[in-house]
């Protein structure tokens, strides 16, 4: 004769829901006119331009505008993009290329500056990169 004992629990979950991260950009990164020279560079930052390749044009930072549950902790990262021609590092107002914020009233806006560098020579024109911007509750 085979006996079987069979045991059972109820078991439990809890979890908080919050407010969806949103995240739009409200300004690109603009750099004004760089040199086309193999390895000129154009940083910006809230001090301005500097580098060799950066020629005395109107530039911008770019505009990020993060909504996200009140008083909570958030963090950002930008990611580089490299291509055959060039590179760009984005960077947050601390410099680098991670840091955490505090969302307060539920908006936070977060200017990005960064360095592009010409890798090899293209064509003279407008041209224009796509990033990744990651942000993740703390």
């Amino acid at each position: 004769m085979i006996t079987f004992l069979l045991a059972a629990a109820v078991g439990h979950v809890g979890f908080n829901l919050v407010h969806p991260i949103d995240i739009v950009e409200a300004a690109p990164v603009y750099f004004g006119e760089v040199l086309n020279d193999d390895n000129a560079s154009c940083q910006l930052s809230r001090e301005g331009r500097t580098g060799s390749g950066c020629i005395g044009t109107d530039a911008q930072l770019g505009l990020l505008t993060l909504s996200a549950k009140d008083h909570s902790n958030v963090n950002v990262i930008v990611h580089s993009i490299e291509n055959n021609h060039f590179k760009f590092e984005p960077l947050l107002a601390d410099g680098e290329q991670s840091q955490q914020f505090t969302v307060f009233s539920g908006n936070l806006n977060i200017d990005i500056g960064g360095k592009i560098t010409v890798i090899t020579k293209p064509n003279n024109g407008d041209y224009k990169l796509e990033y990744i911007i990651e942000v993740n509750y703390d």
